[in-house]
C-alpha cells in the first residue's frame, strides 16, 4: 500500500517491522525535503537510506523488529509538505511501521492498496486524516484519540475487545484559535440501526438543523417532538447550558439512512457535539470544502462509551476502521465497486438505496410535472390574451376605405353647402342695407 504524509516540525522519521526487516520507497517533489534526504543518504552512517534517483529513495530497517531512524542534520525540524511512502506491507503479513516524529498535526492521505492502515498516536492527540480511494481502503486506529476530518468522507466503528464504544462523538474538539472557529455541516449514516442521537454543548445552549430524505427517519424525528420547518428540515436544540437532548429510537433502533446536520457550532470554548449510538460502522462526510464554503471547519470524530462521558474525545481504545465512501448508504458506494465486487449480498444491501433513489426520483419528476403543467396553463392563457389583443388591433387598423371615403365626401359636401348658405344669407343682409341707404 502507499500513503502521502505531510507534517510540520518533523525531527525524524523511522521504519521497522513487527517480525522482520523492512524495505519501503520514499519519494517527494519538495525540493527542500529532497535536499535533507540527499544529505542523509550521502552519509556513511546513514541508517538504511539509499538514493535511487532524484527525489526517490529506498529506506530499509537494518534488523528484525528494530526501528531504523533518520534524524535530520543538526537536529533540524523539517517541514514535510508531501512525502509519498510506498511498498508498505500490511500488519497482517508482518507489518511495516513508518513513524513520523513531531509535535504537530500529521496529515495522512491513503493513495492505494486494499489493506487497512494502522495509526498509533504516541503523545500527540491531533491527527488530520484524508482518504483517497474506494470503500475497501481504510485507516485503523489502535490508540485512544480522535481524527480531524478536513474533507471528503470517513467511516468508523469499534473493533475493540476491551471496551464497548457504541457511541460516535462528532465535533467534540474545540477550535484552538479564532481562525478555526466554524459553523460545520456534515452527513452521517450507519450500516446498523441507530438507537439514539444526542446533542450537547458544555458551554452554551446548542441548536442545529437536521435534514433527511428518508421518510422513516423524518417520521421518527416528528415522533421525537422535533419542530419541522417549512422547508422540511427540523430544528434540534437543548434547553440550557451543558444540557443533553437525546432522541431515543428504542431498543431496536431505526435505519437513519443519510441524515445531515448543519449550523453546528465550533468555537474556542465549547462546541455543539452530536453523538450517534449504534453498533455498526458510522460514515461521516464533511459537507463543506476549504476555500469554497463560508464558515468551513475541520470536524473531529471519536468513539466513546456515552454522550455524558467526561472526556468523550479520548475514551477507550479509539477507532477500529476508517474507510472512504458512504458504505451501502448512497449510489456513490455502488458506483465505486470494482470489477467482481458486486456479489448477491452486496446487491441486496444496495436494494434499499436504489429504492430510495427511485422514490426520490419519482418525487422530483412529479414536482417537475406539476410545475410543467402550471407553465403550460400560463402559456395558454398568455396566448389567448395575445390573440385578443391582435384582434382588437386588427379592428382598429383594418378600416373600410370605400365606406369611409364616401362618408368623408358626404360630410365635405354638407360642409360646403353650409358655407354657401351662410354666404347667401350674408349677401341678403347687405342688399337690405343698401335699400335703406
Amino acid at each position: 500500500m502507499s500513503v502521502n504524509v505531510s507534517a510540520n516540525d518533523v525531527s525524524k522519521i523511522g521504519l521497522s517491522n513487527t517480525t522482520t526487516t523492512s524495505s519501503i520507497v520514499l519519494s517527494t517533489d519538495d525540493v527542500e525535503l529532497a535536499k535533507f534526504l540527499d544529505k542523509e543518504a550521502d552519509k556513511s552512517t546513514s541508517d538504511g537510506l539509499t538514493k535511487i534517483s532524484s527525489g526517490v529513495y529506498e529506506f530499509k530497517s537494518t534488523a528484525d523488529a528494530t526501528e531504523s531512524t533518520i534524524t535530520f542534520e543538526n537536529n533540524a525540524l523539517v517541514d514535510i509538505s508531501s512525502l509519498k511512502v510506498s511498498n508498505l506491507s500490511s500488519l497482517t503479513t508482518g507489518g511495516d511501521i513508518f513513524n513520523v516524529y513531531t509535535n504537530e498535526a500529521v496529515t495522512i492521505e491513503k493513495l492505494g492498496g486494499g489493506e487497512d492502515i494502522s495509526i498509533n498516536n504516541s503523545g500527540n492527540d491531533v491527527m488530520d486524516v484524508k482518504i483517497n480511494g474506494d470503500t475497501s481502503e481504510g485507516i485503523a486506529y489502535t490508540a485512544g484519540t480522535y481524527a480531524m476530518l478536513t474533507e471528503g468522507t470517513i467511516a468508523v466503528r469499534d473493533n475493540s475487545t476491551s471496551a464497548t464504544l457504541d457511541v460516535v462523538a462528532i465535533n467534540s474538539v474545540e477550535a484552538t484559535t479564532t481562525s478555526e472557529v466554524a459553523i460545520n455541516s456534515f452527513t452521517a449514516a450507519s450500516d446498523a440501526n441507530v438507537k439514539s442521537i444526542s446533542l450537547r454543548n458544555t458551554g452554551a445552549e446548542a441548536s442545529v438543523i437536521i435534514s433527511t430524505t428518508d421518510g422513516t427517519t423524518a417520521q421518527a424525528l416528528r415522533d421525537a417532538g422535533l419542530n419541522e420547518n417549512a422547508d422540511g428540515t427540523f430544528t434540534w436544540a437543548t434547553s440550557g447550558v451543558d444540557d443533553t437532548n437525546t432522541l431515543d429510537f428504542g431498543t431496536d433502533g431505526i435505519d437513519i439512512g443519510n441524515i445531515s446536520f448543519s449550523d453546528v457550532d465550533k468555537n474556542t470554548t465549547s462546541n455543539d457535539v452530536i453523538f450517534i449510538e449504534t453498533s455498526g460502522t458510522v460514515t461521516i462526510s464533511n459537507d463543506k470544502a476549504e476555500g469554497t464554503d463560508a464558515d468551513y471547519g475541520h470536524i473531529s470524530v471519536s468513539l466513546t462509551t456515552s454522550e455524558t462521558a467526561a472526556a468523550f474525545e479520548t475514551a477507550g481504545v479509539g477507532f477500529g476502521e476508517v474507510s472512504s465512501g458512504m458504505a451501502f448508504k448512497n449510489l456513490e458506494g455502488l458506483m465505486a465497486l470494482g470489477e467482481g465486487d458486486l456479489t448477491s449480498e452486496t446487491a441486496n444491501n444496495f436494494m434499499s438505496v436504489v429504492d430510495d433513489a427511485l422514490t426520490q426520483l419519482n418525487s422530483v419528476r412529479s414536482d417537475f410535472g406539476a410545475t410543467q403543467n402550471q407553465l403550460d396553463s400560463a402559456i395558454r392563457n398568455m396566448q389567448t390574451v395575445q390573440t385578443n389583443i391582435k384582434a382588437a388591433e386588427s379592428v382598429i387598423r383594418d378600416v373600410d376605405y370605400a365606406a369611409e371615403s364616401a362618408n368623408f365626401n358626404k360630410q365635405n359636401i354638407i360642409a360646403q353647402a353650409g358655407s354657401y348658405a351662410m354666404s347667401q344669407a350674408n349677401a341678403v343682409q347687405q342688399n337690405v342695407l343698401r335699400l335703406l341707404q
